[in-house]
């Protein structure tokens, strides 16, 4: 039914050396979030950045389609790539991904473009599941040179998940938080 993508095209400047290679527990970031979707998806790539960045992780990596676009660009090689009706995306830089929070979110798929986490009122376009019918809505948007993540919810028919339909899960808030810094990752841990 689904694909998991892991998004790694990320400049990474303010963290200072890419955070899909940091290690926690002596384990590549991208490594950790693959293996825990593994056992979740028919399928997992790792897309943007450099594939020889990875060439000893044995991860099935893909390059950006639509390269300098951010997430959007990884969204769509994962759209496209994928031979399943729906990509669940997240960034590399989440490193307490929590299966129950994912599974509740997969459980939920309806018939929209995107359904999409809001946390504490914000929306988590990378920790969220879209469908294929948004690669017709991203070209569009490449044809208007117009790419980006924001425009594309606002050119799709999204649905929202609240708080509420992950309020029992423990800690569940933790399965959204990323990190941009040194800092922050250490306050993570």
């Amino acid at each position: 039914m689904a694909t998991a993508i892991i998004l790694t095209g990320g400049k990474s400047s303010r963290f200072g050396k890419n955070k899909a290679l940091v290690e926690i527990d002596g384990e590549p970031l991208a490594r950790r979030i693959h293996d825990l979707l593994l056992n979740m998806f028919n399928r997992v790539l790792v897309i943007g950045g450099q594939p020889e960045m990875f060439k000893d992780q044995d991860l099935e990596v893909i390059q950006d389609r639509i390269h300098g676009v951010g997430a959007l660009g990884g969204i769509y090689t994962g759209l496209v790539e994928s031979s399943d009706p729906w990509i669940f995306a997240v960034a590399c830089d989440m490193p307490s991904l929590n299966n129950k929070v994912i599974e509740i979110l997969i459980k939920n798929i309806g018939n929209e473009d995107i359904l999409c986490p809001r946390i504490d009122k914000i929306r988590q376009p990378l920790h969220a599941v879209y469908h294929k019918s948004c690669i017709e809505k991203i070209e569009i948007l490449k044809h208007r040179k117009d790419l980006c993540l924001p425009l594309l919810f606002e050119n799709a028919d999204v649905r929202f998940l609240s708080d509420s339909y992950f309020k029992d899960v423990d800690n569940y808030k933790s399965s959204f938080v990323n990190f941009n810094t040194p800092r922050e990752l250490e306050n993570l841990l």
